[in-house]
């Protein structure tokens, strides 16, 4: 039953957000803002799941009983930590993968094995929001254009 009232309330949310970003009585400057900040907000949604699973990989050996030298975390000292340090630190590696930065060194195979996986993931990702931003960008500054042609015809 909890389940059935999740599904319709994201339902209702998805019907929500459709009527937000795609209402047509939002100026064009309004509508390209809107997309803009929706594609930044799903950038930094997908960095925090990169970097929960990072934070995973490197707790993962203090939880699993493994040995805890080899995580990233008790290599860089992050380990001392509290909680939300640790989890900055793991969301700055994300952030960093993004542009092939990357400050933790890896030193178990499942890390090295995830971090390959992340910078192909940036790379894909980055090779498209960029030239989504630029279209948008394209797409203000035409309506910038016809507005002022507009003004001018008056």
């Amino acid at each position: 039953m909890i389940r059935m009232v999740r599904i319709y309330r994201i339902a209702l949310l998805s019907e929500k957000y459709a009527v937000l970003f795609h209402y047509k009585s939002l100026s064009a400057n309004t509508t390209v803002a809107l997309e803009i900040v929706r594609v930044i907000v799903l950038m930094l949604l997908v960095a925090h799941f990169i970097a929960c699973f990072w934070y995973f990989l490197g707790s993962r050996p203090l939880n699993a009983g493994l040995d805890v030298a080899d995580a990233w975390m008790a290599v860089s000292g992050t380990d001392s930590l509290d909680v939300g340090g640790r989890y900055l630190v793991a969301y700055h590696w994300a952030m960093a993968n993004f542009v092939g930065n990357m400050n933790l060194e890896c030193y178990t195979t499942a890390e090295r094995l995830y971090s390959i996986f992340v910078l192909v993931f940036a790379f894909m990702v980055l090779a498209v929001v960029p030239p989504r931003i630029t279209a948008l960008m394209t797409r203000l500054s035409t309506a910038a254009v016809e507005k002022n042609a507009l003004l001018t015809q008056l």
